[in-house]
């Protein structure tokens, strides 16, 4: 189990944009055809430690948490929102963090329905100079909740295509 743990915080610190490869005795396995994304990565993991930990006195829990995109009535493409969920429900009150490269960021914390949403902000104030259209990477960084751990993860958002690729700014500039 220990090794698992640190093979999830190690694949959790790789790209989230990657596609990945779990190995096993097949034939190899080639990422961009059939890979799969970091958040589906973490849940194989997480499902073969609880797999384990069923056979054990195994220490604190790890619940899966699956991150969803949630339909923003904005058709500003940088409003951004998800839906956080376990297997018992939508989780209230964790935070979530949205970023776009090069440096469009916010946080938003889940309301009772498991729903966070904010809108991006460019940290250089330079938000006319890049695109709208690339994907949006979520964190949800985990959590500790009495003998639970709610596993951190990411996914990614594409851009809906009915966003535009720039915000609407009054004036026309």
């Amino acid at each position: 189990m220990a090794v698992l743990a640190q093979l999830y915080t190690l694949i959790l610190r790789l790209d989230p944009l990657a596609r990945y490869c779990i190995g096993d005795d097949g034939p190899p396995c080639d990422a961009v055809r059939d890979g799969i994304s970091q958040g589906q990565v973490l849940q194989v993991l997480a499902g073969a430690r609880e797999h384990m930990a069923r056979r054990t006195d195994a220490p604190p829990a790890w619940r899966v948490v699956d991150v969803r995109p949630e339909p923003m009535q904005s058709r500003n493409a940088d409003i951004v929102g998800v839906r956080v969920a376990s297997r018992q429900g939508p989780l209230s009150g964790v935070s979530v963090y949205f970023d776009r490269a090069p440096h469009s960021i916010c946080h938003a914390r889940t309301g009772a329905d498991g729903v966070a949403a904010c809108q991006l902000v460019d940290q250089h104030g330079d938000e006319h100079e890049h695109d709208h259209d690339a994907p949006v990477v979520v964190t949800f960084p985990g959590d500790m909740r009495g003998n639970e751990v709610l596993l951190p993860t990411t996914h990614v958002l594409r851009t809906p295509s009915f966003a535009p690729r720039r915000p609407f700014m009054p004036g026309g500039r």
